[in-house]
Order: structure tokens, then sequence, then C-alpha cells
């Protein structure tokens, strides 16, 4: 192989591993590697994290007193313990745990901050 060909493959590897990787929360559903995240919120504005495998992800701000909804797209979630936290926007300590749950693909999970979370395979 000519060294021009080399040089051009290797630029090339970076970008296509790049192109793969998918973001940990998602707006819209993904069929069959997701799970659906209902959060019922009954305080002020609220910052809603999972935390799992050594790692804690920001899904995204729940307001005061609506509902939100989030899309988890990760592999290492499945077949794991996960936990959800809520913390008031501007403030460093949780409020809410949700206590630990196993998911898979395709759960729907409903939590309502002010008792323990329902889970819909």
């Amino acid at each position: 192989m000519r060294r021009g060909t080399l040089v051009l493959i290797a630029a090339l590897l970076p970008a296509s591993a790049c192109a793969r990787r998918h973001s940990a929360v998602s707006t819209t559903p993904q069929p069959g590697d997701s799970v659906v995240v209902n959060v019922v919120n009954h305080f002020g504005p609220m910052i809603i994290f999972v935390r799992g495998s050594g790692q804690d992800f920001r899904m995204g701000t729940v307001d005061a007193a609506s509902t939100g909804r989030f899309v988890l797209r990760f592999g290492w979630i499945w077949g794991r313990g996960v936990e959800f936290v809520a913390a008031p926007q501007g403030g460093w300590a949780p409020t809410a745990y949700s206590g630990y749950l196993t998911l898979r693909p395709g759960d729907v999970v409903t939590w309502d901050m002010q008792s323990r979370p329902t889970l819909q395979p």
C-alpha cells in the first residue's frame, strides 16, 4: 500500500468512531434500545440525574409542579442497578432519590418524587 493511502485511512478512522457515538439522553423514543423515564415534580425546578455503573449523567430539568419525560439510550444501563436523583436548580444537595432499579430495553419508569418509582416493562 502506498503511504498516501495509509495516511488517508488513519485520518478517517477517528471520524468514523465519533459518528457512532450516541447521546445518553434523547428527547425522542429510540426503538429497542431505550428506557422512558417520566418524572413527576411536586417541588420547585429540579435537575434530574441518573446514577449507575460509577457514573452520573444529567438527564435534564423538570419545572415546578410539572412532569418531565426523558428517553435514556445507554448500553450500560440494562441489567445493572441505576438510581434517579433530583437536586434543586441552583442547589448542591440532592432532595429526592428513587432507590435502585434494574432496567431493560423498552421499560417505562414513572417516578413521582414523593413516592417509590413504578416500572412497566
